[in-house]
C-alpha cells in the first residue's frame, strides 16, 4: 500500500469513528434528555427513600459481571475483527449469556439474604435483578451493532428505552406507586428496550443476521478468552459500585440519598466517556492491528481534556444552584459531594481513554495491575471517611480512586511509547480559568447564564491560544468547509 493510500486509510479511520461518535451521540443526548429528566422526577419524588433505590441499584450492579463475563466486549472485538461471523458470534454470547442470567439472579438474591442486605426491601433487589438481565440481553445485541460499527442501531435503543422509561414512572407517580412500583417502571422499559433491540437486529442483511448454530469448542474458547475480561469487569464495576453500597452499610439513608442525588449530575457527564468508548473500541482493534493507532489515542485524550475539564470545574463552582434543580429544596446538602465527585470527572478521560486502548491492544493484565492498586485505595478511603464525613466522605475516596487510576494509566500509555498531548491539557488548563473567572462573576444569576456565558468564553479563549494545526483550530476548519459545501448544493 502506498504512503497516500495509508493517509487516505487513516483518514478514513478517523472519520468513522467521528461518524460513529457522532450517531451515538445524537441519540444518547436525546436518551440522556429524558433519562435525566426521569432521575430528576424519581429522586425528588422519593426524597429519602432514594437512598434504598440507588443503595439496591448498585449492590446489584457489584455482581453484574456475573452475566456479562466480560462477553460484550469480547463480542465487540471479534466482531469487529472477523465479521463475516458475526452471526454465529453473536448467537454464542447470547446463548451463553442466558445461561450466566440465571448464575447472576441466584448468587445476587443469596448474597443480599447472607449479608442481611435491605432486608425490608427485598424486593426491590428483586427488580433490580430483572432490570439488569434485560439490559445484559439488551447488550448483546448493541455488541452486534458497535462491533459492526451499525452505531445507529445502537443509539435507537438506548432512545427506546429513556422514551418508555418517563411515561411509566410518570404513571407510576401519579397513581402513588412507591418506591417499588418505580423499579417495576425500569423493568418494563427494559424489556420495551430488548425488544427494540431485537427487532433492529432482524433487520440487518442476510450474512450478518444472528446465526442459529454454535460450536461447543467455540463456547469453551470463548469462556476461556473472556475470564481476563471478567476480572477487568469486576474491577470497574467494584470502582462504580463500592461507594454507594459501603455508605449504605456504614451509614444512613439520609447520607445515600444526598449522594445519589449529587451523583445524578456526575453520571449526565458520565455518559461521555462511555459513548467515546463504545465507538472506540473497534477502532483501537482495526487500527492496532495497522500499526495506526497513536494518534488516534493522543486525539481522543485531547477531545476528553477539552470537554470534562471545563466541565468538572463548572459543575463544582454551580454545585449549590445544580442541586437547586431538585424542586423539593430537600437536596441542599447534596452540593459539597457533589464539588467533590466533579473534581473526579477530570481523571475519568484520560483513564477511560487508556483502559480503551489497553482493551482493544489485548493487555488485560496490566489494566489488572492497575486495578489492583486503585481499588484497595477505594476501599481504605471508604472506610476511613464515611463513617465520620458521610456522603462527603464517598465522594472524597471516589475522586483519590480516580486520581490514582489516571495516573498508574498514564504511565502505561507512556511506557507504551504513546506521548500525551501535554501541550493541549495545558491550553485547557488556561481556557478553563477563565471560564471559571466569568462563572464565578455570573453564578448569582440564573444557571442558563454562568453555563452559556462560561462555555462561549472557554470555547473563544480555546481557539484564541491554539495554534493553527491544532485539532481544535482543524475541527473548526472542518466544520466550516463542510458548512460552505452543503451552501453550495
Amino acid at each position: 500500500m502506498s504512503f497516500q493510500a495509508e493517509a487516505e486509510d487513516a483518514a478514513g479511520s478517523r472519520r468513522r469513528i467521528a461518524r460513529n461518535s457522532m450517531l451515538l451521540a445524537v441519540g444518547e443526548v436525546l436518551a440522556l434528555a429524558l433519562g435525566f429528566a426521569t432521575t430528576l422526577i424519581v429522586t425528588d419524588r422519593l426524597g429519602r427513600d432514594y437512598g434504598l433505590f440507588i443503595g439496591a441499584q448498585r449492590f446489584v450492579g457489584l455482581f453484574l459481571v456475573l452475566a456479562e463475563f466480560g462477553l460484550g466486549v469480547l463480542l465487540v472485538r471479534s466482531v469487529a475483527a472477523r465479521r463475516e461471523e458475526a452471526g454465529v458470534l453473536f448467537a454464542t454470547v447470547l446463548r451463553i449469556r442466558l445461561v450466566l442470567c440465571g448464575i447472576f439472579a441466584v448468587v445476587v438474591a443469596a448474597s443480599a439474604y447472607l449479608i442481611d442486605y435491605l432486608p425490608e426491601h427485598r424486593s426491590l433487589i428483586y427488580a433490580f435483578i430483572l432490570i439488569n438481565v434485560f439490559a445484559v440481553l439488551t447488550g448483546t445485541v448493541t455488541g452486534l451493532f458497535d462491533g459492526l460499527e451499525r452505531m445507529g442501531r445502537s443509539a435507537l435503543v438506548g432512545l427506546g428505552r429513556a422514551a418508555a422509561t418517563l411515561p411509566l414512572v410518570m404513571v407510576v407517580l401519579l397513581v402513588g406507586g412507591g418506591l417499588l412500583g418505580v423499579a417495576l417502571a425500569y423493568v418494563l422499559a427494559g424489556l420495551a428496550q430488548l425488544g427494540i433491540a431485537l427487532a433492529l437486529a432482524r433487520g440487518l442483511p442476510g450474512n450478518l443476521r444472528p446465526g442459529v448454530h454454535i460450536d461447543r469448542d467455540r463456547v469453551a474458547r470463548m469462556l476461556r478468552e473472556a475470564l481476563l475480561f471478567v476480572a477487568v469487569g469486576l474491577c470497574f464495576t467494584a470502582l462504580r459500585s463500592l461507594d454507594v453500597v459501603m455508605l449504605t452499610r456504614l451509614s444512613s439513608t439520609d447520607e445515600v440519598a444526598q449522594y445519589g442525588a449529587a451523583l445524578n449530575f456526575i453520571d449526565l457527564l458520565f455518559v461521555l466517556p462511555l459513548l467515546v468508548q463504545r465507538a472506540l473500541l473497534p477502532a483501537f482493534v482495526r487500527l492496532h492491528a495497522a500499526g495506526e493507532s497513536e494518534e488516534t489515542v493522543r486525539d481522543a485524550l485531547h477531545v476528553f481534556s477539552a470537554v470534562l475539564v471545563p466541565s468538572a470545574v463548572g459543575l463544582a463552582l454551580l454545585s449549590e444552584q445544580v442541586v437547586a434543580l431538585y424542586p423539593s429544596g430537600e437536596f441542599a446538602d447534596a452540593a459539597p459531594v457533589l464539588r467533590i465527585l466533579a473534581a473526579s470527572l477530570v481523571a475519568v478521560g484520560p483513564a477511560t481513554v487508556c483502559g480503551i486502548y489497553l482493551t482493544g491492544v489485548g493487555r488485560l493484565t496490566a489494566i489488572l495491575g492497575v486495578y489492583a492498586v486503585a481499588l484497595p485505595v477505594d476501599i481504605v478511603a471508604n472506610l476511613l471517611l464515611i463513617p465520620r464525613w458521610g456522603a462527603v466522605g464517598a465522594a472524597t475516596a471516589t475522586f483519590t480512586a480516580y486520581a490514582s487510576l489516571a495516573l498508574l494509566f498514564a504511565g502505561l500509555l507512556i511506557a507504551s511509547g504513546i506521548r500525551l498531548p501535554l501541550a493541549a491539557f495545558a491550553r485547557h488548563a488556561v481556557a478553563t480559568a477563565g471560564m471559571a473567572g466569568v462563572v464565578l462573576l455570573t453564578r448569582s444569576l440564573p444557571i442558563p447564564v454562568p453555563l452559556a456565558t462560561g462555555a462561549t468564553c472557554y470555547v473563544v479563549l480555546l481557539l484564541l491560544i491554539s495554534g493553527s494545526q491544532s485539532l481544535e483550530r482543524r475541527l473548526l476548519a472542518a466544520a466550516v468547509e463542510r458548512w460552505r459545501a452543503r451552501r453550495l448544493r
